[in-house]
């Protein structure tokens, strides 16, 4: 959730693949932008959550071990060289906690594993694209010795790509579907994943 996407370079592409380049994140005009993405995703969230807030909060209560770890992290502000900043991913941490909670009391385990690969599917389909139809964006190019010419897809780093494919494509192993062409589509599944990763 920390980054965004875009057609620019690589150092203002993601939050996250600037910080795993080693580049700072562009200029001012572009962190806005990744944090406006950013805190209207959060926002939408929230307002999704607003008519579960009773079950969440009776979720943090019942799983107290996650909840004194939201408060140790919320703590560790107190002696961190930017408290605002571990603040701020304290209390994204936390959101993403509790719609991990709102989406495990609205929806099946099946759906959400059908939600995740229709995402992975999307997120598949769209760097293939990207990398045989627009090289100069769906190649990493920033590093000429190691990794030039790696597939990044829509991520801002190939690293990222593996790991977030990975973990997108990895529930069409443990999706329950009833189809005759389950097993081809989980084949296809391992090719996409092998391709990509």
């Amino acid at each position: 959730i920390n980054g965004g996407f875009s057609f620019e370079g690589g150092s203002t592409k993601t939050i996250i693949g600037s910080r795993l380049a080693v580049f700072s994140a562009g200029d001012s005009q572009a962190n806005a932008i990744i944090r406006l993405q950013t805190d209207g995703v959060y926002l939408l969230c929230a307002l999704l959550m607003v008519p579960f807030i009773k079950i969440i909060g009776s979720e943090f209560r019942r799983n107290v071990f996650v909840s004194a770890l939201l408060l140790w992290v919320i703590m560790s502000c107190a002696w961190s060289n930017s408290a605002r900043g571990s603040l701020v991913s304290a209390l994204e941490l936390t959101l993403d906690i509790a719609l991990s909670f709102y989406l495990l009391k609205r929806y099946k385990v099946n759906d959400l594993l059908k939600l995740l690969v229709l995402v992975g599917s999307v997120a598949a389909a769209s760097s293939l694209f990207l990398i045989l139809v627009f090289p100069q964006y769906g190649l990493q190019k920033r590093d000429l010795l190691t990794t030039y010419g790696a597939w990044q897809g829509i991520f801002g780093q190939k690293n990222l790509c593996g790991s977030v494919m990975t973990f997108l494509l990895l529930p069409a192993f443990f999706v329950q579907l009833d189809s005759r062409w389950a097993r081809v589509f989980r084949g296809s599944y391992v090719v996409v994943l092998l391709i990509i990763i």
